[in-house]
């Protein structure tokens, strides 16, 4: 049997059935129901366009730096921002793949929300995974034949 089980530090973990694609389905949205009103870890959802904005100013900001304009003291701290450029342009994809995400789960698109709870299962909080478990009876059987 597949069920969804959810773990979190601060509470006993949480077993839902998803034996059937339907439940399976139903599970993901029960989890994610519960993530967003019981524990609120969708908040940030609400100023993604407000983060987006500043990642791309900081951006913006660490572009603009020109090395040779920098006195050679300064150089080495400039070099170590200039190499959080990738980093930045990650987050900032990141940021905008949640946000069409989002838009989507609010308007009731399952593959999305599958999506985006396996993008964030590694975040505190958020941790849940698809297990199986074996009915004992079926061992049982197989043995006493």
């Amino acid at each position: 049997m597949k069920i969804l089980r959810y773990s979190n530090r601060k509470a006993p973990d949480w077993y839902l059935d998803a034996s059937t694609s339907e439940k399976e389905t139903a599970a993901l949205w029960a989890l994610f129901y519960h993530l967003r009103d019981d524990w609120q870890v969708y908040s940030d959802m609400n100023n993604i366009d407000a983060e987006i904005v500043l990642q791309e100013k900081h951006l913006q900001d660490l572009r603009a730096l020109q090395l040779s304009s920098i006195p050679d003291l300064l150089k080495q701290d400039v070099d170590n921002k200039l190499e959080k450029i990738p980093v930045i342009e990650q987050l900032i994809a990141n940021l905008k793949d949640q946000k069409a995400q989002w838009s989507k789960i609010i308007a009731g698109d399952a593959k999305a929300l599958r999506q985006f709870l396996e993008s964030r299962s590694r975040y505190e909080y958020e941790q849940w995974e698809f297990v199986t478990i074996d009915d004992p009876m079926k061992r049982l059987k197989k043995i006493h034949q």
